[in-house]
């Protein structure tokens, strides 16, 4: 899955003729927070990120938030996953929506189907996804 979020982002990237920056590090706040800063630091050009995570996400609001960038209008941010703290953030978090709790359903049904009916899972499964629009993308 990861990967797979990757090369989506890198296939729009390449299709609008950006050139990625990529950083990685842990899935978490304090990284998304370094993050910012580096990349004000190295004055990149950078002005919207895609993060891995709404944890990284909200790690890069406050470190936008550091160094006097204003999320939402100097530089702009979308998270993944939709976690409830991102909006009430502020400014509140752009994220994709995944639906992690119907996942989890739908993988515990699949797993009884099998184990109780003898019916054997798909190899692959997929799942919707939606945008939930907000301020640190410059709307909402």
């Amino acid at each position: 899955m990861t990967e797979e979020r990757k090369a989506g982002y890198l296939d729009v990237l390449a299709h609008m003729g950006l050139a990625p920056i990529i950083m990685t590090g842990k899935a978490s706040r304090a990284f998304g927070r370094s993050a910012a800063r580096k990349l004000f630091s190295n004055n990149a050009g950078v002005d919207a990120a895609v993060c891995f995570n709404d944890l990284v996400a909200l790690g890069m609001v406050s470190g936008c938030h550091e160094v006097g960038w204003r999320v939402g209008r100097d530089f702009l941010i979308m998270g993944f996953d939709d976690i409830e703290e991102v909006a009430q953030a502020y400014p509140s978090l752009s994220s994709v929506r995944c639906d992690i709790a119907g996942i989890g359903v739908q993988a515990a049904q699949t797993i009884v189907d099998w184990l109780e009916n003898h019916i054997a899972p798909p190899p692959e499964t997929r799942t919707a996804v939606s945008l939930s629009i907000r301020q640190s993308s410059g709307q909402g």
